[in-house]
């Protein structure tokens, strides 16, 4: 099922500056329901990206996307992992929708994902328990044929 996946192994941004290559791998052990792939810098995985909850019926899937290391946010990784991650859910799995649900106090997540086309869906009220509160989850949608 997951024809060609060379082209999304290690599809890096390029070396600059004297830093290390950045590059996303395919992680083994995937289901029909999930797919990740870490994010590394050099030899150093610096996070991860992927999508769950696949269901090929309804032809959608949910998208996750965690740089771990403050030094290595707001540099433009995060934009191409969500880019990949489109690219990959439309080409290799045919999917048609791809969805993303985004703390609402996590302003630089919905910067990102708004930033890549993905628009407001909704807002899950107190949805998830963050650092001793409840807080809020936008939900945020991509329509794959039609890119937004």
């Amino acid at each position: 099922m997951h024809m060609s996946i060379e082209r999304y192994t290690f599809v890096g941004l390029p070396q600059s500056e004297g830093k290390k290559a950045l590059t996303f791998g395919y992680r083994t052990g995937q289901s029909d329901a999930q797919v990740d792939f870490p994010i590394h810098c050099g030899e150093v995985q610096i996070g991860h990206c992927g999508l769950d909850g696949i269901l090929y019926v309804h032809g959608r899937c949910n998208i996750v996307v965690n740089i771990w290391d403050e030094a290595h946010r707001r540099k433009g990784i995060g934009t191409k992992a969500v880019r990949l991650l489109l690219e990959y859910a439309r080409d290799v799995l045919r999917l048609h929708r791809v969805a993303a649900q985004i703390v609402a106090s996590n302003v630089a997540s919905l910067g990102l994902f708004h930033k890549c086309g993905f628009q407001d869906e909704g807002r899950l009220r107190e949805h998830q328990f963050v650092d001793g509160k409840y807080e809020d989850m936008i939900v945020l949608g991509y329509l794959l044929e039609v890119g937004a």
